[in-house]
């Protein structure tokens, strides 16, 4: 019987989901506490003397709440990093000791590692009274992936049973805007994007012991796609091949629970909705350039087990018309104030469930749930901390982030515990880390 290696399975990940957010309320330990009304002292017209009036002790200075720090009108950034290293198996701790042992025997149900790199070394925002605002920024995203099944790693009995391994590197150019219509707030974010690497392998695993002795192989075959001919890369006639793409993030937030007048009759129950589409393809873009490699370990008729053969064949420079998306990604969320007729706009408390979906072409399974929720402790716009579960590109995050804002400077930090496993997510199957700066007033 054929079989599939399959990253994972949508229901799990739904019962994920809602097993992280059943736990994910323990943070309610943060709630602060803020006055509910304030007391100025009155003045008696009769205690005034009468020929010796002063304005200044007439009014009274009422004591003011805490003013939340205003966002900066114009804002650059320097050097965001994002990375996310995981796997289902081997502890990250592990890597990094003088003796790693690694248990074939356990990898039963497959190995599966994945990387993701986003890179944003500059971008500029202009925000004007956050009415509307808009901004560019460059970057660069790196994303593979590896998917091995567990007979080939435990050298089980298989037929035709597939592996999976991808990756794709893309340089973009992103500009952004958002603006009011009625109550919608409205965000564009269109991009020009060049891809310029991807790959797609395809991995064949047979193995049957017979009368005759053992059927083993492993069959693979794969292009690399580039930006430029590799075949001439050194030659400085070398040009790029690569078209440019178009696609764009289009995004709408809507107060729903003051339209209907819900979070008048119960302040705790006060809420806006979103609704955002990521790399909407506008324009493909296309590749013209790849090298082919393939090979295979092991051989089609049984044999002796001590003596393996391997036949890798050199790789080929060809030319063909590949056309390349970017991953396309829809959410729909809510951010929930429960304390809101309490902060009086700070918005101290603020929780983010959100569901969605991806499609990413270089997966075999294309189709990929997303979602998660975050809780988001705000003090005045200049401490922020926020803490996610989150199921997003195929990884389950426990993310804490971390933002210290002093109007001229902000810094960014944040870490999570990843893996394609819930479970891997909690026992130090992966890391992630992001960083960044910015500047403006």
């Amino acid at each position: 019987m054929k079989k599939r290696c399959v990253l994972a399975d949508p229901g799990a990940q739904v019962n994920g989901l809602i097993c992280g957010m059943m736990f994910f309320f323990f943070i309610l330990f943060m709630t602060m506490s803020v006055p509910a009304s304030l007391f100025a002292e009155s003045i008696a017209a009769d205690d005034v003397p009468q020929n010796e009036f002063d304005e200044d002790d007439f009014f009274v200075e009422r004591p003011k709440l805490p003013v939340r720090l205003e966002s900066r009108m114009i804002e650059i950034g320097t050097m965001g990093i994002g990375l996310d290293l995981a796997n289902n198996h081997i502890p990250f701790g592990d890597i990094f000791t003088d003796k790693l042992i690694i248990d074939i025997s356990e990898f039963h149900d497959g190995f599966r590692l994945n990387v993701n790199t986003l890179v944003t070394p500059l971008f500029f925002n202009l925000n004007m009274n956050d009415v509307w605002g808009a901004g560019i920024s460059f970057g660069l995203d790196v994303m593979g992936f590896l998917d091995m099944s567990g007979n080939m790693l435990t050298f089980s009995g298989a037929a035709d049973e597939k592996s999976e391994m991808g990756g794709a590197v893309f340089a973009e150019v992103r500009l952004n805007g958002f603006f009011y219509l009625d109550k919608f707030k409205i965000t564009v974010k269109p991009a020009l994007f060049l891809p310029l690497a991807y790959m797609k392998p395809d991995f064949t695993y047979n193995y049957n012991n017979t009368d005759d002795g053992t059927m083993f192989n492993i069959n693979y075959n794969f292009s690399i796609y580039t930006a430029w001919p590799m075949d001439n890369f050194s030659d400085e006639s070398a040009s790029i091949t690569a078209t440019l793409g178009v696609d764009l993030y289009l995004g709408a937030e809507y107060p729903l629970s003051e339209v209907l007048g819900i979070n008048e009759r119960f302040g705790f129950l006060d809420f806006d909705v979103g609704i955002g589409f990521y790399n909407v393809p506008v324009v493909p873009s296309s590749m013209n350039d790849y090298m082919f490699f393939e090979g295979q370990i092991g051989g089609s008729e049984a044999m002796d087990q001590l003596i393996i053969p391997v036949k890798i064949n050199a790789p080929v420079y060809e030319t063909e018309k590949l056309y390349v998306l970017r991953p396309f990604k829809m959410l729909i969320w809510a951010d929930w104030r429960p304390l809101e007729e309490f902060n009086s706009g700070n918005n101290i408390i603020t929780f983010t469930p959100s569901v969605g979906f991806s499609i990413n072409q270089l997966y075999t399974e294309v189709f990929s749930v997303e979602g998660g929720i975050k809780a988001r402790l705000d003090l005045l716009n200049t401490f922020i901390a926020t803490l996610g579960i989150n199921y997003e590109d195929r990884l389950w995050k426990n993310s804490i982030d971390f933002i210290l804002n002093l109007k001229a400077v902000e810094l960014n930090l944040g870490v999570n515990f990843c893996s394609p496993d819930f479970a891997g997510s909690w026992t130090g199957r992966g890391l992630g880390v992001n960083i960044g700066t910015k500047f403006g007033w």
